[in-house]
């Protein structure tokens, strides 16, 4: 699944993506990202079985990162 990850400004600082590999048995990719001072967002390529990427994006938006899904893996 790949992702549009969109940081605020208060979690621009925090390792969310080197804690999503931590937290849930997925591999992450940096696609494209951009960050300044006030806001940051990444394009992630996630890989993993379904339910572990399922439950690392919802972590994410639970974190309080805008997700937008940019294309999502059909089998």
């Amino acid at each position: 699944m790949i992702i549009k990850c969109i940081f605020p400004e208060s979690l621009i600082q925090d390792p969310i993506i080197h804690q999503l590999g931590y937290e849930f048995d997925v591999t992450t990719s940096i696609i494209q990202a951009k960050v300044t001072s006030d806001v940051g967002w990444v394009v992630l390529d996630i890989l993993g079985e379904e339910l572990e990427i399922q439950k690392s994006v919802v972590w994410l938006a639970e974190k309080g990162i805008g997700i937008q899904i940019v294309k999502e893996e059909i089998v």
